[in-house]
């Protein structure tokens, strides 16, 4: 029992969490004003969808953190609403602020909101929000990433062992996926990894067994998933 206490949880991860529990308050009523502020101009619009997607996902991370299981799946859905809005605007070439469309264009190649698209089980928000080279895609297509490629990682060990349908080899680049966060300094900390969640849930649709439980930072059993 010992073992899996400390397994689960982290010194570092209470310290993060009472920070991010801090800004509650803030988040949710930058939600509020946004929503005020959104108007008929796509253009203007654009901007309010970005700074929207951005506080709903932290929001989503303060629903976690207080297992509020509904309020995570309503924001979750929030979130991902917004995020398409914001990437079908850059797609249709809509005349926006260069300091609007260079984040869109970076959440496109990043794919941050493909994951959590994931967890929703939505792969067409997955591929609104993702651009053509990202590996989600390939994961979609049942492609394998090739290994000698300048950004792989652990979240591409665990993408080609759901190609492979290699529950063991998920399992050892989840562990290792962990353990890597957990040398992340207090303020950087991942209280709620997005990346190996949608994973995990598009792992366990394939019918692989995976240790989705064993860490806070991927406990989905915490938001009833």
């Amino acid at each position: 029992m010992k073992v899996k206490n400390r397994e689960y949880k982290t010194i570092k991860w209470e310290k993060r969490k009472d920070q991010i529990l801090a800004y509650e308050k803030m988040y949710k009523a930058r939600v509020e004003e946004l929503k005020k502020s959104l108007n008929s101009e796509v253009s203007s619009n654009a901007k309010q969808w970005c700074l929207l997607k951005l506080s709903y996902a932290s929001i989503v991370e303060l629903d976690y953190i207080n297992k509020r299981e509904e309020a995570f799946k309503e924001h979750l859905k929030d979130l991902l609403q917004n995020a398409s809005l914001c990437c079908k605007a850059y797609n249709d070439g809509v005349d926006m602020h260069e300091a609007t469309r260079r984040p869109i264009a970076e959440g496109l190649k990043s794919g941050f909101e493909g994951y959590y698209a994931l967890i929703a089980q939505d792969e067409d928000v997955l591929m609104n929000v993702t651009n053509e080279e990202h590996p989600l895609r390939k994961l979609l297509g049942h492609k394998k990433i090739q290994t000698e490629t300048d950004k792989y990682d652990e979240l591409c060990d665990m993408i080609n062992a759901i190609v492979e349908n290699d529950s063991d080899a998920f399992n050892e680049a989840l562990s290792a996926r962990i353990r890597s966060i957990r040398k992340m300094p207090t303020d950087y900390f991942i209280c709620l990894d997005v990346w190996s969640m949608g994973l995990i849930r598009y792992a366990e649709k394939q019918g692989m067994i995976v240790d989705r439980d064993k860490y806070i930072e991927t406990d989905l059993s915490s938001i009833g998933l």
